[in-house]
């Protein structure tokens, strides 16, 4: 087509020099405008593919965590930002169970130090803790809130959220809330799955459709919960609750987003970025010994959008089962990440630089475009009774 049929078919009408050669026959400029903004449409609304990475650098944890179990099962990391950074590592497999471990970034290393105490009276049942997130000079740490695979009992342990300073060294510096277990329970979506003290049908295990917390994020005050499992309807879920509603009973609105990670696959862990969170996607259910789901990044927005496919995580060495992601810098055309988690004898965390899309028609649009009426796959939660609350020190 000429200039003036490409504009026609932008709905623009140019003006025509005298004398200048006539356009081309109506009925052929609709037939010619159909067929180019479809292929643009198409282009338009594709979703780009992810790619196979592989990691840039091995690190090595030093010194080497004297608790075999606590060193094979890394479930999720977080850091405050520089100049005075600091760590924290969760494990859901340690011989007590009930503590977090503080560390620090070296050069290409991941050094881990004291530990911290997430309860003051000692060794009890564990707390599975399965994620971790850094805001405003405090550290979260989040229990499962579900049940054991080979026990499918409710244990209370599992089902506390906790918050402490960079700096703590005592468990009465923990703040501790059991309140996101009612907030489940109460979700249709997720009350078949749900368990809790005043359940009254037998708990669900993970292998059989029983909820299972493994992500956390913190963003603009609010806590944004990833769930491994269940699926609603194939897709994964994420709650999205204010962090003083959870910690204090504040009045808050409770949403549910629904993303569509590809069959079978859950939330193994979130972390925030600029524009959204990078999600880490995994098996939903749990995996055989030999069986092998390679790890997926996706971008969210955090909003009704859909998820952007980022990489397919390759050469992931000791790792067998990715279950932590912690951002380690960020620029207008990568992600540097660290990825963490469940494997035999050492662990070597590895780095990875992630590509952000190129294409950004799709999936980027500014906060103040996404604003207004809640769609379909995110549903807003209207007052649900808060659940007891626990101060620092305390345990119920």
């Amino acid at each position: 087509m000429d200039r003036f049929n490409r504009l026609e078919c932008l709905g623009i009408q140019p003006q025509q020099q005298p004398g200048a050669a006539s356009c081309l026959p109506r009925a052929l400029r609709v037939l010619l405008c159909t067929v180019v903004l479809s292929g643009w449409h198409s282009v338009a609304t594709a979703s780009p593919l992810p790619v196979a990475v592989a990691p840039t650098t091995t690190w090595r944890l030093q010194p080497t965590l004297d608790d075999k179990k606590e060193a094979e099962n890394i479930s999720g990391i977080a850091c405050s930002p520089l100049p005075v950074q600091a760590c924290v590592l969760v494990s859901d497999e340690q011989k007590s169970g009930r503590y977090v471990r503080l560390a620090k970034l070296g050069e290409n290393s991941l050094m881990p130090g004291r530990s911290l105490a997430l309860f003051a009276d000692g060794p009890g049942k564990e707390a599975d803790t399965e994620a971790a997130a850094y805001a405003s000079g405090k550290f979260y740490v989040i229990g499962s809130h579900g049940v054991a695979k080979n026990d499918p009992i409710y244990q209370p342990n599992r089902y506390w959220l906790f918050r402490f300073p960079v700096n703590a060294v005592n468990p009465d510096q923990v703040e501790r809330t059991n309140a996101l277990e009612t907030i489940l329970a109460s979700l249709p979506e997720l009350k078949a799955a749900a368990c809790g003290r005043t359940s009254s049908s037998p708990c669900r295990s993970l292998q059989d459709g029983g909820i299972n917390v493994e992500g956390l994020a913190i963003r603009d005050e609010d806590a944004w919960i990833g769930l491994r499992a269940p699926l609603v309807a194939g897709e994964s879920v994420v709650i999205q609750v204010p962090t003083n509603r959870l910690f204090t009973g504040a009045p808050g609105q409770v949403s549910l987003h629904k993303l569509a990670l590809g069959e079978g696959r859950g939330i193994r862990d979130i972390a925030r970025v600029n524009d959204g969170f990078l999600v880490l996607t995994g098996k939903s259910t749990p995996e055989a010994d030999n069986e092998s789901l390679p790890a997926t990044v996706v971008f969210w927005r955090g909003d009704e959008q859909p998820t952007i496919p980022i990489a397919t995580l390759t050469n992931t060495a000791s790792i067998k089962k990715p279950e932590a992601l912690l951002v380690l810098a960020e620029d207008k055309q990568n992600w540097r990440v660290l990825i963490l988690g469940e494997g035999k004898g050492s662990i070597d965390p590895q780095e990875y630089r992630l590509p952000k899309p190129t294409n950004p028609i799709n999936g980027w649009r500014t906060q103040s475009e996404s604003k207004g009426e809640l769609p379909s796959r995110i549903r807003a939660i209207p007052g649900i009774p808060g659940s007891a609350m626990a101060r620092p020190g305390t345990e119920e």
